[in-house]
């Protein structure tokens, strides 16, 4: 009987051995992957880097090299600093209404 409990004791700690090192060996071969590619991915992501427009499973994507201009910023900051001055009584109530919204605080400060 003590044979058998030291027999099993042992593959336990065999087990719990293979588990520790499988939840060690992952990073490392990601990480050999990773060196042993790294001219690969280099140029992938070098190529990727052009792509301007494509299709993947099957959506149409086109992408630019510019932000189309949003003056939500400026409409914003002239709210906030009306004459070039910070007005924290129109930041509240901006609060207030984002709120309700269900939006964000604005936490700005001059």
């Amino acid at each position: 009987m003590l044979a058998l409990a030291a027999g099993a004791g042992r593959m336990k700690a065999f087990s719990d051995f293979v588990v520790g090192l499988s939840s060690l060996l992952w990073p490392i071969f990601a990480f050999v992957a990773l060196f042993v590619f790294r001219n690969e991915i280099k140029d992938l992501l070098r190529q990727l880097g052009k792509l301007n427009r494509g299709k993947f499973l099957g959506m149409e994507l086109e992408f630019r090299d510019t932000l189309k201009h949003d003056s939500s910023s400026e409409i914003l900051r002239a709210y906030l600093w009306p004459g070039g001055k910070y007005d924290d009584g129109r930041r509240k109530t901006l609060n207030v209404f984002l709120r309700q919204l269900g939006c964000g605080l604005i936490n700005t400060q001059p």
